[in-house]
């Protein structure tokens, strides 16, 4: 998972304190950190940019991938946290769209992300299948988009005042460089009643998130929402069909394949149960290296040792096991620490302790 943070303001940005607060943040992208900033004359006044990505590299793993991706012909910019997996086939539509289009990167996401969206707008969201949040900036109309998947699997909070719009991947980073950032007392019932902070409102006053299958456009003349809506709601896909197997086990393949799809070795959770061992089977059907962990207990009443084994065994998987026997304080501190706000679920340890131990080896994981 990639991070950023940034400010556009009408007023000058403090950078020193965005710089600081990004340092929460760059353990989500060791590979690389850019800068971007930039100063936009406008009709009456002057804006100001200042951006930061930390970038883990997964897909396009060249100079080709970088960001803040600024494209001088289209005079656009994105920031792009996430993983566009019908990239390729979106790309081959572009090229041969007859639009003049020339791609300098041979397997890059964000580039596709960029000119698609600089080219179609936000139309482009719906052909879209993957997981991402990002902000898109066309200098052209002085208009910013800021969008999240369909489901949420990737974070975008933001901060809107006034004279500036402030927006990051972290919520902890994005309060430390906000107005009014105080706790929103209000929220507690909510959090304390349902284990979770939903809908659009944070923990924090005036600090929001763009919510699953959102989009927001903001003007950069005015620093206002232009336009704000759900392209995407679940609700539209209810229906009564009879439960196909064969077409349930298609999109099973589908999605486990499109997800392995990487410029670097991928590795799988499992615990022995049938979604991970379906998953490790399909990759092993594929003839994929498959590369697998688990967290083990000595209790009895959770331990699935035995399972994971024959998992393991069955799908000769290069395994790593994590034996759990009593997490300490600092396992449970240091879990709870990761989160951007409190959320109530137990599994949160063992899921940090795995991921951790996962990513002394690799970048991506099932």
């Amino acid at each position: 998972m990639c991070g950023f943070i940034g400010e556009i303001s009408f007023n000058k940005i403090a950078k020193e304190n965005i710089d600081t607060a990004n340092r929460q943040i760059e353990c989500r992208g060791p590979d690389e950190k850019n800068i971007y900033e930039n100063i936009l004359d406008l009709n009456k006044n002057k804006i100001n940019l200042f951006l930061i990505f930390n970038r883990l590299s997964i897909v396009e793993l060249t100079k080709y991938g970088s960001q803040p991706m600024y494209d001088e012909i289209l005079n656009t910019l994105i920031m792009f946290n996430g993983e566009i997996f019908n990239h390729q086939e979106l790309k081959r539509e572009i090229l041969n769209s007859n639009k003049g289009i020339t791609f300098k990167s041979a397997n890059s996401d964000t580039e596709l992300l960029l000119i698609g969206l600089s080219l179609y707008g936000d139309s482009f969201v719906h052909k879209l299948i993957g997981q991402f949040s990002f902000i898109f900036i066309d200098f052209n109309s002085l208009n910013l988009m800021m969008c999240r998947d369909r489901l949420g699997q990737k974070p975008l909070y933001f901060n809107l005042e006034s004279d500036s719009l402030k927006f990051s991947s972290n919520l902890k980073a994005l309060k430390d460089i906000s107005q009014n950032a105080d706790l929103d007392l209000s929220r507690i019932s909510d959090y304390l009643s349902l284990n979770i902070f939903p809908g659009s409102k944070t923990m924090y006053k005036k600090i929001l998130k763009v919510n699953p299958g959102q989009l927001i456009k903001v003007d950069l003349n005015t620093l206002e929402i232009s336009n704000d809506y759900i392209y995407w709601n679940p609700d539209n896909y209810i229906d009564e069909k009879v439960f196909n197997y064969d077409e349930f086990l298609h999109k099973l393949n589908n999605s486990i394949e499109i997800r392995s799809k990487a410029d670097v070795p991928v590795a799988s959770f499992l615990s022995g149960g049938v979604d991970s061992t379906s998953i490790v089977k399909n990759l092993y059907d594929s003839d994929l290296e498959v590369n697998t962990f688990s967290v083990i207990y000595n209790d009895k009443k959770f331990d699935e040792s035995e399972w994971i084994q024959k998992v393991v065994s069955k799908y000769r998987t290069n395994h790593i096991s994590i034996n759990l026997e009593k997490p300490s304080y600092n396992n449970v501190i240091q879990a709870l620490d990761s989160l951007d706000e409190p959320y109530a679920d137990p599994s949160v340890v063992p899921s940090y302790l795995l991921c951790k131990e996962i990513s002394n080896h690799y970048k991506v994981a099932i």
